[in-house]
């Protein structure tokens, strides 16, 4: 999947081109039954980890964030994007903070589950049955 930018919206949307999904990012948990762990989002001026906009289940993926410490992940993602914000030009600066503050506004809202669109609620209708079932994609209640 993707993420776009769209500036009408003033945020990050979700996109799934193979699934013809937009702005479903739950749908990988609750439609497919996705056991979540990491999801970091780039673009040529920011690096982030978006994991909150794809999850109402926080405390249980945090479980699951064993790779690294909460501290590891958050000090080497600012690393990271101090080296891509050193590289962009000074005017742009300015609007990039505006958003990526909206960005953690959101993203912090997003502990709190909402619910579900329907697009969200469907397990994984691309590909073959039988590889989805190997993969666990047919929903959390799939047998």
């Amino acid at each position: 999947w993707a993420e776009y930018y769209s500036e009408s919206a003033r945020r990050w949307i979700h996109l799934d081109p193979c699934e013809c999904a937009y702005d479903n990012p739950k749908m990988y948990e609750a439609g497919w039954g996705k056991k979540l762990t990491y999801v970091v989002a780039h673009s040529n001026e920011e690096v982030l980890d978006v994991t909150r906009r794809y999850t109402d289940k926080w405390e249980e993926v945090l479980q699951r964030r064993t790779l690294a410490t909460e501290d590891w992940l958050r000090s080497t993602l600012a690393t990271v994007q101090a080296g891509i914000t050193g590289l962009l030009p000074a005017e742009r600066l300015p609007v990039l903070r505006q958003q990526q503050e909206a960005e953690r506004h959101e993203l912090e809202g997003s502990a709190v589950p909402v619910a579900l669109q329907p697009g969200e609620q469907v397990p994984r209708q691309t590909g073959d049955l039988e590889w989805r079932r190997q993969r666990g994609e047919m929903g959390p209640d799939a047998k």
